[in-house]
């Protein structure tokens, strides 16, 4: 993870992932047609209708005290969450590039 970036390298992520010191929470931000497709085993999908409907999801079911890794396609969604989860007091947070 590059100082001051919540960006996350695949190779990053394996490393945060066989580190194995804390649980890794992975969510899948992705349109849920998509993730009918394929995810990551384990990841914690919000199935929404709407990205709005994101932060009230995250703030009943996204734990706070475990490092969390969003992916998605393209980043937008990713970078608009990390942000607005900040402001809401959440903290050890990265996307997947």
């Amino acid at each position: 993870v590059r100082e001051g970036s919540s960006a996350l390298s695949p190779k990053g992520l394996h490393e945060l992932l066989s580190k194995g010191e804390q649980e890794v929470v992975l969510v899948d931000t992705r349109n849920s047609y998509e993730t009918q497709i394929g995810k990551f085993r384990g990841a914690l999908v919000p199935e929404l209708r709407s990205f709005t409907e994101f932060f009230d999801w995250a703030d009943t079911s996204l734990p706070r005290d475990k490092p969390a890794v969003m992916y998605c396609t393209g980043g937008i969604r990713c970078e608009k969450g990390i942000e607005v989860l900040r402001e809401r007091g959440f903290s050890n947070l990265y996307q997947l590039e």
